[in-house]
């Protein structure tokens, strides 16, 4: 607020711990600043000021998109065999897969993954 002393020595205070790289003090200064502002100049906030409150959310999975099963063959000697199912939408086909490419390859060892889609929900 121009011409307040308080307000003024408030700002050259937390000038001060700018200068000095403080952050502990620049936010001290800070808060007494408005602290101040709010007791001697007006008490409200500033207009278009926010204010953010906790909203609880829940995390689902998302019904309108399907999730995706895959497996990839890590057997190997030297290196892994590196073949795989493909993305499938049924965990069946997945295993379908390992067990034939295990009948074919004798390849006992699988890396397998899920992939979903998820949502943000407010609860309550």
């Amino acid at each position: 607020m121009p011409g307040c002393a308080d307000c003024e020595g408030l700002a050259a205070r937390r000038q001060e711990a700018r200068a000095g790289f403080d952050g502990s003090a620049e936010t001290d200064a800070n808060v007494r600043l408005r602290q101040h502002q709010r007791r001697e100049h007006g008490g409200e906030p500033r207009p278009g000021r926010r204010v953010f409150r906790y909203v609880p959310y829940s995390i689902v999975q998302d019904p309108s998109a399907r999730p995706e099963y895959e497996a990839r063959c890590v057997s190997g000697d030297e290196a892994d065999c590196g073949a795989g199912s493909g993305p499938c939408q049924d965990p069946a086909d997945v295993e379908e897969w390992q067990r034939r490419h295990t009948q074919e390859t004798r390849h006992l060892r699988y890396r397998r993954s899920f992939a979903d889609y998820a949502v943000l929900e407010r609860m309550g």
